[in-house]
């Protein structure tokens, strides 16, 4: 099996025997230029060079995210089960009442960006960050994606190897509606809405994904958390439509920054009005202080050898 660096050096030579590429580089620069991997409105900077991974780098990958997963969501369940254990975390006392809000499904963590250094030489890793809030990245990829796959260069590779990319978009999609199945408090024909106090948010990847849950029979709107409105038994967005489920995308910083303006959240979040994927509890591994809390052996008691 050809190690990733290897498998980039054949890329390179993929696009010196096409002398450069540099139709495809430009056709890429051109897409990129007109593309919705825009953030804060800016396109993003992006690389003619895709990252390569082989099928080992790809498994040990797997393996870091989902045992990782399953090591937060414990860590989530054991905070919200555990008074005792609350004391490894020093959190305001508001961000505490977040936490433990009812949740109504089974899920402690549907969703999060679990961010990387891989020794591809040994397949160790570091850790940058869990991002279990407001965790954003997937159109970006999908853009620098299109880009480079439609040149002669990706091409060329491609006619040597399988080649997959990752699909981030219709995956979670599928997920979120199967989560909301299995809401204590669902309905029929819901509204979904995706939230965010939006100029600090990805607003163009935000409306490509409430698109996508449209177009998959689900009305979605993107929506600010200080535009909602709560009566009591229904939360509704800015134009009074009702909103049965909500992809939480504002970090919990800023409802505790916006905390007046953002009671209609709180309030039908807390009277189980709304479904919250993924809840508050989501902040336990987004803050810093997670990694000394790992380490803690009140955390390592509950987790096996091998996590």
């Amino acid at each position: 099996m050809k190690s990733n660096a290897e498998l980039t050096e054949e890329y390179f030579a993929c696009a010196e025997k096409l002398g450069g590429d540099i139709a495809g580089r430009r056709s890429a620069y051109e897409y990129m230029k007109n593309s919705t991997a825009i953030v804060h409105e800016k396109v993003v900077a992006s690389s003619f060079i895709p990252r390569l991974y082989n099928d080992e780098s790809w498994e040990a990958l797997r393996s870091i995210a989902e045992t990782t997963h399953r090591i937060l969501c414990k860590v989530i369940e054991h905070y919200r089960e555990t008074p005792e254990y609350r004391d490894v975390f020093t959190f305001d006392e508001r961000l505490r009442e977040l936490v433990l809000l009812p949740r109504g499904y089974a899920d402690p963590l549907p969703f999060a960006r679990i961010d990387v250094f891989l020794n591809e030489d040994d397949l160790s890793c570091g850790f940058c960050e869990f991002n279990g809030d407001g965790s954003a990245g997937m159109n970006e990829n999908r853009e620098i994606t299109h880009s480079v796959e439609q040149t002669a260069t990706f091409k060329e590779f491609a006619k040597r190897h399988h080649v997959e990319a990752c699909e981030l978009f219709d995956a979670w999609v599928s997920e979120f509606i199967n989560i909301y199945n299995t809401y204590e408090g669902r309905v029929e024909h819901p509204r979904f809405a995706i939230c965010d106090y939006l100029e600090n948010g990805v607003v163009d990847e935000f409306h490509l994904f409430a698109q996508r849950f449209t177009g998959a029979g689900y009305p979605c709107t993107v929506c600010d958390v200080r535009d909602l409105t709560f009566d009591g038994e229904v939360l509704h967005d800015a134009q009074g439509q009702p909103v049965h489920a909500i992809w939480r995308r504002c970090v919990t910083n800023d409802v505790l920054e916006y905390w007046d303006q953002s009671q209609a959240l709180v309030e039908a979040v807390k009277a189980q009005k709304v479904a919250l994927i993924g809840s508050f509890a989501g902040h336990i591994v987004h803050d810093k202080q997670i990694f000394e809390a790992l380490f803690n052996p009140a955390t390592q008691a509950f987790l096996t050898p091998e996590e």
